[in-house]
């Protein structure tokens, strides 16, 4: 399949006169179509630079889509330089004209006529705002700088001419985060991956509010389901544990980190089925308080201990009631989703077992 990629144009942009907005709406247009940018260039009002480009991709023969640059005033050079690279020359569009004419009737002339002049052969690309259109070549297709006018220009390109590619090809992306992760360590893991699976594979380091890699994979979900098992084996470190959800158009891992426990937390894959609620009698108790007690003991952080004390003492407090009873339960309402997520882990890898009745809000976890 052809690469699609996109040019910015403009000094406005690269002198932080103007924030891009195309960059990530081309990115969501082609995603809402199972497609994918593969390249972003910025180019100032470098008449030379901007034909170099455009030359190259032609040449290449991607899928094209440039921003800005096709107006009437002296700094506008991409529609001249789209000709030069294409090797024909400029000459006005008698349908751009009617356009212009249409929407300005005497104010089209002088000036507003000269965005008509396109190069030779040229296909049109209405303008939904203003009827001033954009044009096309080779498969490039230049739009105006305005957001509002060129993203829906875009936006009837691929609806006009691209349709036959829309979600062709099977994607999944998928990641974990390594925390107190440094890439320089991932290399050698990275290149096996990339050499056994053929799959794209990413490193984003983050520093801030704590350091940690997001490592992952993209291609076709077979293979890249294969390498994320094989980064996860590669990075089966005895602080961590894995943690995963699903969306629907992409599969990422998250990973939780668990202070102060290094040696006695081992990676564990978080099950979503209930567990089995068994019977509870005086020696479990005390033995799920020792463990709490245990864990109180080695955490390091404010939530870590707080929900440790909290469950320690309430297994107290309930201890004299538990004799000779039962199943004891204990409920718990933890309304921060990453919080209940660290408490599942903590209950579970410790032997506890933290479920939820029929009904109960998400944020309610009972634990037996």
């Amino acid at each position: 399949m052809q690469n699609f990629g996109i040019y910015i144009i403009g000094d406005e942009i690269l002198s932080g006169k103007r924030q891009d907005a195309h960059l990530s709406k081309a990115i969501a247009l082609l995603a809402a179509r199972g497609l994918q940018l593969s390249w972003a260039n910025y180019l100032g009002d470098i008449p030379e630079q901007i034909t170099s480009s455009i030359k190259a991709s032609m040449a290449r023969s991607d899928i094209v889509f440039s921003f800005g640059g096709i107006g009437a005033t002296p700094d506008d050079y991409t529609r001249q330089c789209a000709a030069d690279a294409a090797g024909v020359p400029i000459e006005r569009h008698a349908g751009a004209v009617a356009n212009i004419v249409a929407q300005y009737s005497e104010g089209a002339y002088p000036k507003r006529v000269l965005m008509a002049d396109f190069p030779q052969g040229c296909a049109l690309i209405p303008n939904p705002v203003n009827r001033v259109a954009g044009f096309s070549i080779n498969e490039h297709y230049f739009v105006p700088g305005f957001p509002e006018m060129g993203h829906p220009m875009v936006e009837w390109v691929l609806e006009t001419y691209y349709t036959h590619l829309f979600h062709q090809t099977a994607y999944l992306e998928a990641s974990i985060i390594v925390v107190d992760g440094i890439e320089s360590q991932l290399i050698d893991l990275m290149s096996a991956v990339i050499s056994e699976f053929e799959v794209k594979v990413f490193s984003l380091p983050k520093l801030k509010p704590s350091r940690q890699v997001e490592l992952g994979a993209k291609g076709a979900p077979n293979k890249v389901l294969q390498a994320m098992a094989a980064l996860k084996a590669g990075v089966d470190l005895p602080h961590l544990v894995w943690a995963r959800r699903s969306r629907a158009h992409r599969l990422r891992q998250v990973v939780l980190r668990l202070p102060g426990l290094r040696e006695r937390i081992r990676g564990a894959v978080l099950s979503d089925q209930r567990a089995t609620v068994g019977c509870m009698n005086e020696a479990g108790l005390l033995e799920k308080l020792r463990k709490i007690e245990a864990l109180h003991a080695g955490a390091t952080t404010t939530g870590e201990r707080e929900a440790a004390s909290n469950a320690a003492q309430r297994i107290r407090d309930r201890l004299v009631a538990a004799r000779g009873q039962g199943d004891i339960e204990i409920q718990y309402s933890i309304p921060d989703r990453w919080e209940r997520q660290l408490f599942l882990a903590l209950c579970r890898r410790y032997g506890l077992q933290p479920f939820r009745m029929s009904r109960q809000r998400h944020s309610t976890l009972i634990v037996s």
